[in-house]
């Protein structure tokens, strides 16, 4: 397992009515609640809803936070959560396990279920899971990977 540690970036609602629509039409669904950080967070009632959704990566494109994250509490067993990040404008339509929407997830989730650790899975193709913390203004964020490099940096 690596263990990485992420300034937290809690959501906060995104009120422009127009920017609502524009992520609605975008992924072809009305989530309950639209969210904000550096990145847009749509919200489903269930990971079905989550895991059904096909959404118009042109669309997605043009939003004006255009990589979204996608998240329902998760339906049982391990996991609290599940999430999807759809990220067109970074060359990828949907990245198959992304740490870094989890500083988002994390602060919103931790506030809904009142825990302070949670484990998130991301339900992409691929998938992955993410065991995360928040420790005061961090997120904690860990997860088993395969090493595929290893290098040593020297910074004169």
């Amino acid at each position: 397992m690596l263990e990485l540690d992420f300034p937290v970036n809690p959501p906060r609602p995104l009120k422009d009515a127009n920017e609502v629509a524009a992520v609605q039409s975008a992924l072809g669904a009305s989530p309950v609640e639209i969210l904000h950080a550096n990145t847009t967070v749509a919200v489903f009632e269930t990971e079905s809803q989550v895991a059904e959704l096909k959404p118009n990566f042109a669309a997605v494109a043009k939003l004006k936070e255009p990589w979204v994250a996608v998240t329902a509490p998760a339906d049982a067993g391990e996991f609290d959560f599940v999430s999807r990040f759809f990220v067109p404008t970074a060359g990828i339509n949907e990245d198959p396990a992304t740490g870094s929407s989890h500083t988002v997830l994390m602060p919103y989730w931790a506030g809904k279920f009142g825990k302070t650790e949670l484990v998130g899975r991301q339900i992409s193709n691929r998938g992955g899971t993410m065991y995360c913390k928040l420790v005061d203004d961090r997120v904690k964020i860990a997860g088993h990977v395969v090493e595929v490099m290893t290098g040593e940096l020297t910074i004169d």
